[in-house]
């Protein structure tokens, strides 16, 4: 957190955090061992209200987690960084033209390396 420019995206950061939060704890399946979360809820309203719970455990595991991935997107998004959690994103981690896993990497080039340090002795 000390690289967070300001103010405003150090709150940024903490309303993702909290959102995050909030959709992992709404993904939990089985909040009570015998009911399961409802994954759709229909209401209907007139002369007498009701509301039918339908419950697919793992239609609704894989919503919830859709849900939870779309806030780690947000949270990453504005952290400047790819969120690994997703296929899509996992395949162009270190994707950069003309470079290969270690040179993809940002920063200053190493100088541990041979051919430098035997450039800089002189031999």
């Amino acid at each position: 957190m000390a690289r967070v420019p300001d103010s405003y995206f150090y709150s940024r950061v903490i309303e993702h955090l909290d959102r995050c939060d909030k959709a992992y704890r709404v993904s939990q399946v089985f909040r009570v061992e015998d009911q399961p979360q409802p994954s759709r809820i229909e209401r209907i309203t007139g002369d007498t209200d009701r509301a039918i719970y339908q419950s697919d455990p793992l239609k609704a595991a894989k919503d919830y987690r859709e849900v939870y991935l779309r806030e780690v997107d947000l949270l990453a998004e504005t952290l400047y960084v790819a969120n690994y959690r997703r296929e899509e994103v996992r395949r162009y981690a270190f994707d950069r033209n003309g470079a290969e896993f270690i040179m993809a990497l940002p920063g200053p080039a190493d100088t541990a390396v041979g051919t430098r340090v035997a450039q800089a002795t002189g031999s």
